[in-house]
């Protein structure tokens, strides 16, 4: 890689939402680029279908099951990545869900599913994972926000709340 800018050799980068849409996207654009992922979404098998796929590309891959809303399973989540890699260089933030509803509608436990998932798994890992890259001296930490923050649909409310909290 010519592009220093652009090379994530001996990176190892962390993605919520990764099996799928953005998150497999940037899963894919980093291994291209040199980077080891760790894949994690709440299904395992679609999590170790795209590390295999960043296998082949030869970078090597963890597939973590793990539902990024819920503290334990984050838990778990950073203790394989770090038996796995030692080390996470780069966390991504990516998993989330908004679905749509009049905000009269919204069941509670809809919307704490959507601030659990939105705001208090990324406020989780980015606390824990962040303190290891300040003892490590690096580190970046990536936050997926939304449209919806800035300018919320009234379809949306919960997930534009949660986004709009993430950004700041």
């Amino acid at each position: 890689m010519n592009d220093p800018l652009l090379n994530f050799e001996g990176k190892v980068a962390l993605i919520t939402g990764g099996s799928r849409g953005l998150g497999y996207q940037m899963a894919k654009a980093l291994a291209a680029r040199g980077a080891d992922i760790i894949i994690a979404s709440r299904k395992v098998d679609t999590c170790e279908a795209v590390a295999e796929e960043v296998r082949a590309m030869g970078q090597r891959a963890l597939a973590v099951g793990a539902h990024c809303g819920k503290w334990d399973e984050i838990d778990k989540l950073i203790e394989a990545a770090y038996a796995e890699f030692g080390h996470v260089d780069i966390l991504i933030n990516n998993a989330g869900m908004g679905p749509r509803m009049p905000s009269h509608e919204v069941p509670e436990s809809l919307y704490d599913s959507v601030l659990n998932l939105n705001l208090k798994g990324p406020y989780r890992l980015a606390s824990i994972i962040g303190q290891k890259m300040k003892t490590q001296g690096s580190g970046s930490i990536l936050n997926i926000s939304s449209i919806a923050s800035l300018q919320p649909l009234a379809q949306v409310v919960p997930y534009s709340a949660a986004k709009a909290v993430s950004t700041r």
